[in-house]
């Protein structure tokens, strides 16, 4: 979990600078430019939740995650943020180019392990559990705006008519409330989930 954690502040501090980068090369658009402001502050706010759940972990450590991140996973994400920064730090951005990118960051799967470590510690911790409910209203922000705008339309029903394997809904069943809460957000951008766990 510690080294999870350690590689989220990182991913986070990477979304905050790209979001701020993003920001200033649209400072004559109002309405891009305060919504990539707002996305830079609350990515700030994401990493110093991870900072607090590293400090969390190090007084209460987990002995045996459930979830290891292996590396092809942290280099395939680290990749797309990678991109994402060249295309950002290009001369001439267009509103399309970061309308993709804003897609790519924000469905990435870092945010479901975001969500994995939150979830661990919201038992323990009320920050947590607050954590969760503002993270799914950042991820509602971002969701509306791209909703309102015609090209960050067409690439949201792009994710949603992504062919699906089956149409049946798939029940997650684990002890652990975080697991069966990450595997609900993992598997649910494809198919209807619904996840029973001991409370």
């Amino acid at each position: 979990m510690k080294d999870t954690i350690t590689w989220l502040i990182k991913i986070e501090q990477m979304a905050h600078d790209l979001y701020s980068k993003a920001a200033d090369n649209f400072s004559e658009d109002k309405d891009m430019h305060t919504f990539l402001s707002h996305a830079a502050e609350e990515e700030a706010w994401h990493y110093h939740i991870m900072k607090s759940a590293k400090e969390h972990e190090r007084q209460n450590p987990i002995s045996k995650p459930q979830i290891k991140i292996d590396l092809n996973m942290r280099e395939k994400i680290n990749q797309q943020l990678s991109q994402v920064k060249d295309i950002i730090s290009g001369e001439e951005l267009t509103r399309e180019q970061v309308i993709d990118s804003i897609v790519t960051i924000e469905f990435s799967e870092w945010n479901h392990l975001f969500l994995y470590v939150v979830n661990s510690f919201k038992e323990n911790d009320r920050l947590f559990g607050y954590a969760a409910a503002r993270i799914q209203h950042h991820l509602d922000d971002i969701e509306s705006f791209l909703e309102n705008d015609d090209y960050g339309k067409g690439q949201i029903q792009h994710f949603k008519d992504l062919p699906t394997l089956w149409e049946q809904k798939i029940l997650i069943v684990d002890d652990d409330e975080a697991i069966a809460e990450l595997l609900c957000s993992l598997l649910g951008t494809e198919w209807e989930t619904v996840a029973a766990y001991n409370v």
